[in-house]
């Protein structure tokens, strides 16, 4: 499997360790929303000698790990009550970052991408919930599941990265050089195969954002950046901040990307709406303020608290759903109220964008390296300041779950390996018991409550309730966590039987490379287990000579003279490196 826990390209909404998904949805949550209160940060001694300290702290670690550059906001209602810059643009000639420094913010674009869709929503221009091929009448998409899955699709289902897409389209991705136009790489998703049936769960994606974003510059009959500009950046006043590569080019105040293996990082990409947004921490604060300030900007209405509040709502939430994504950020339970958030990653650099609606306040951290562990420091400040409110608002410990007596056959049924979005963990069968590893290590047993329900115990009693959901023949397809909808695929297990064995197989076997930015970087293997062929662990199913579709939907194809995997061109060992698709 690829190592998707640091992907060179942006990883956006991304895990930032390989067990961090189940772990963070074992967390203890609030079964109850704090009041509706602001809080007050601003010439608070507390609050001030807890940012003292982290001034402090922050250059020590960034010694310690990177990255060369750093650049930090607190905000509230009010507006920026903290900003400060460390480190430097670039590790070799730079300048000292400052608050106006512009880093790319990769995936927080999204958010962005989704708030100029909105403002199109308001004045009437675009409808959250039509067909997307009102927009877009010839696009079209590849489906194993369904003919003309793009008539089921809404910019809703776009913007909730509920549309099934995978990441990477075959022009313009996260792992070429080469920088094609943004139409030329709208136009290749329609050569992409869904990986999910339409609707039927979340699974991020640049694409759906950058399809989206595309059907804004239709409609606006205007350049995407164009479009921001006019009815983002502008009306926030954010005038350091573009998606437009000329401006951002030319600005002399650029944080430089560095990735560890990587003497140079491309500054230009065709993936625009889903990554392309450069800005700075000071810019980025007022986005939070018209955020806090129910879509106000110096008390002029920018966006109705209607399509404000629908953007920060979990979208299709199952019952019991705490966490999970809404129109264009991230939702989820934390110090006794919620918060909203995105974060961002790749082509040198990581982001985080955090905020508080109940408490009014948030903050934006910005580097210029993909190699660190600095993007907790969003929570650590964030966490320090609200302790205090955090307790006043913890509620008493809810009732445990009633046990339900599962058979063991019911258990033996779901065992196995499940591979969620950058992880691998194992269900395995203990005295009677379904127990759940991750990483080697137990997280936690299962209690059933129905024949599709159990909520895992961790040895803290904190629990998660996960459901099961099971193919025709009554095998497991997936399993999702319910408080943050995070959806883990069956892959294999003691209990399957052996797959057909072709013996025209033989020719696919072998190791793959691929390259990123114009180097080969890693590798794949394809090879044989249980009469079925795998990629690397996942395990590949044959859905026409030639092309395979992982147990996370993904597609091998083998059928042309360059291989691909999800959509990225591969190379066998001892043949010619492929060519750039024209």
């Amino acid at each position: 499997m690829i190592d998707q826990t640091r992907w060179p390209g942006r990883v956006g909404y991304r895990l930032w360790a390989a067990a961090a998904v189940i772990l963070a949805c074992l967390s203890p949550v609030w079964a109850q929303e704090a009041l509706s209160r602001k809080i007050s940060i601003r010439n608070d001694a507390r609050v001030e000698a807890l940012l003292r300290d982290f001034e402090k702290k922050i250059p020590e670690l960034m010694a310690k790990t990177g990255p060369p550059g750093l650049s930090v906001a607190l905000v509230d209602r009010d507006g920026s009550v903290w900003a400060r810059g460390f480190g430097m643009t670039d590790e070799t000639n730079g300048r000292p970052v400052d608050p106006d420094t512009i880093f790319s913010i990769q995936s927080i674009s999204k958010t962005y991408t989704a708030t100029g869709i909105l403002r199109a929503v308001q004045s009437g221009s675009l409808k959250l919930d039509v067909p997307i091929t009102t927009y877009l009448p010839g696009f079209t998409v590849n489906s194993r599941f369904e003919n003309h899955p793009e008539k089921r699709m809404t910019l809703r289902i776009l913007l909730s990265h509920r549309g099934g897409f995978t990441h990477e389209s075959l022009i313009g991705n996260n792992y070429y050089a080469e920088f094609p136009s943004f139409e030329a790489h709208v136009k290749s998703i329609s050569d992409t195969w869904l990986r999910y049936p339409v609707g039927q769960r979340y699974s991020y994606s640049n694409l759906g954002i950058d399809l989206a974003g595309y059907i804004l510059q239709v409609v606006s009959r205007k350049p995407f950046a164009q479009v921001m500009k006019d009815t983002v950046l502008d009306p926030l006043e954010m005038k350091s901040s573009s998606f437009d590569w000329t401006r951002t080019r030319a600005n002399t105040n650029r944080a430089i990307g560095h990735a560890k293996g990587f003497s140079t990082v491309p500054l230009e990409f065709a993936i625009i709406p889903s990554g392309a947004l450069y800005s700075s921490a000071a810019d980025m604060t007022k986005y939070i303020q018209f955020q806090l300030n129910e879509g106000r900007v110096s008390g002029k209405s920018i966006l109705d608290a209607k399509l404000l509040k629908e953007m920060g709502s979990i979208q299709f939430p199952l019952d019991g759903q705490e966490s999970g994504y809404g129109l264009g950020v991230s939702r989820a339970k934390r110090n006794g109220s919620f918060l909203l958030n995105h974060g961002g990653g790749g082509f040198g650099f990581l982001s985080n964008m955090t905020w508080y609606p109940e408490y009014g306040i948030g903050i934006v951290v910005l580097t210029n390296s993909t190699d660190h562990p600095l993007m907790s420091l969003p929570n650590q400040i964030l966490d320090g300041i609200l302790k205090p409110y955090a307790e006043e608002t913890k509620p008493a410990p809810a009732a445990g779950p009633k046990p339900w007596a599962a058979s063991v056959s019911l258990i033996k049924k779901i065992i196995g390996t499940y591979v969620g979005r950058s992880d691998f963990l194992t269900i395995v069968e203990q005295n009677g018991k379904g127990v759940v590893n991750v990483s080697g290590k137990t997280a936690g047993t299962f209690e059933f409550i129905s024949d599709s329900n159990a909520f895992l115990v961790q040895p803290s009693s904190a629990t998660a309730h996960l459901r099961f959901f099971f193919a025709a023949d009554g095998s497991p397809s997936f399993k999702v966590v319910i408080e943050s909808g995070a959806a883990y695929d069956y892959n294999d297990g003691p209990n399957d039987g052996p797959g057909p064995g072709k013996p025209e197989w033989d020719r696919y076997v072998g190791k793959y490379a691929y390259m990123t930015w114009g180097q080969l970087e890693r590798s794949i293997e394809v090879h044989r287990k249980n009469g079925y062929l795998y990629c690397d662990q996942l395990r590949l199913a044959e859905y026409m000579p030639g092309l395979f579709f992982s147990t996370t939907g993904e597609a091998l194809d083998l059928r042309g003279d360059v291989p691909t995997w999800r959509n990225i061109r591969l190379v066998k060992k001892g043949e010619p490196q492929p060519a750039a698709p024209k």
